[in-house]
């Protein structure tokens, strides 16, 4: 009986997907690092990867999004290496994150410009003027933790990096006996928050991410400048797209005002925490005086 499930062909037990890299090399630097909660292909050639085929069970999204998050905060303790710092590098990932902020700064406030000229509003841009200002709030707590992450990463002298996943969501993990991630192909090596971006813009409808953080950083806590860029990056908002169905603007605004709800939530408890532990750091300086 031959099965298709998205981009994957199922026969039997066996599980075949298109070949679209050299993905043999992953799983053995994951072997090389004892790491094992990845399928181990039955066969890989020229054309195919085929795979044992893996029945799952039930699961509530925030239980596979426990069991993501736990096996990914693993893969980057186990993969984790500290090389020089590469400048170039740093300053470019600084000037693009800028550049775009300054491109969606331009953006908004033009159509902000463009709406408020109108006698009448349709839904979608009626709801996007009531929540613009948490637009700009968001683009300049992103320029502000890139800029602090660029004034931590430059006193130092080597960066952590970490194989990371490349592509985690909640549909790239299999909950059955055991526990495994899927979909290798973007894996590479790279600033471990790469994966915690990637997730979190992917499924952050469908999770509370405030305590999936506060998992992952109890099992790999991040650094400051890991810190600084994840939230940088995460309060980026996306530029709106409108086209001619109204229905579709309105449902698409949602997304991005839910999206700008969430992640300045999120935002704010970071800031608090920080608060609280600086503030714990000036007690202690005092009582040792």
């Amino acid at each position: 009986m031959i099965q298709y499930k998205q981009n994957v062909k199922i026969i039997d037990d066996k599980l075949y997907k298109k070949r679209k890299r050299n993905i043999e090399e992953v799983y053995s630097f994951l072997d090389s690092r004892n790491y094992e909660y990845y399928i181990k292909p039955i066969e890989v050639n020229n054309n195919e990867e085929v795979y044992p085929y893996i029945n799952e069970y039930e699961t509530t999204n925030n239980e596979r999004a426990k069991d993501l998050m736990y096996r990914v905060a693993i893969l980057h303790n186990k993969t984790t290496e500290f090389k020089d710092k590469n400048i170039d590098l740093i300053k470019e990932r600084y000037e693009t994150t800028i550049n775009i902020l300054d491109e969606t700064y331009q953006f908004y406030y033009k159509l902000q410009d463009e709406l408020e000229e109108h006698e009448l509003l349709y839904p979608e841009e009626l709801l996007l003027l009531e929540n613009i200002s948490k637009i700009y709030y968001m683009i300049n707590s992103s320029r502000y933790y890139i800029e602090e992450y660029y004034k931590e990463i430059d006193n130092k002298n080597k960066e952590r990096i970490a194989r990371v996943h490349g592509n985690l969501s909640l549909d790239h993990i299999i909950e059955s006996d055991e526990k495994y991630l899927i979909s290798w192909n973007n894996s590479r090596m790279d600033t471990p928050v790469i994966d915690l971006i990637k997730f979190y813009k992917k499924d952050y409808e469908r999770v509370e991410f405030s305590s999936l953080y506060n998992l992952y950083n109890s099992k790999y806590p991040l650094n400051k400048e890991e810190i600084y860029l994840f939230f940088s990056l995460i309060n980026i908002p996306d530029k709106i797209k409108y086209g001619d169905n109204h229905l579709v603007n309105t449902i698409n605004t949602r997304h991005l005002v839910n999206y700008i709800d969430k992640t300045i939530e999120l935002t704010l408890q970071e800031n608090k925490k920080d608060e609280e532990s600086s503030n714990q750091e000036f007690e202690k300086k005092n009582d040792s005086v």
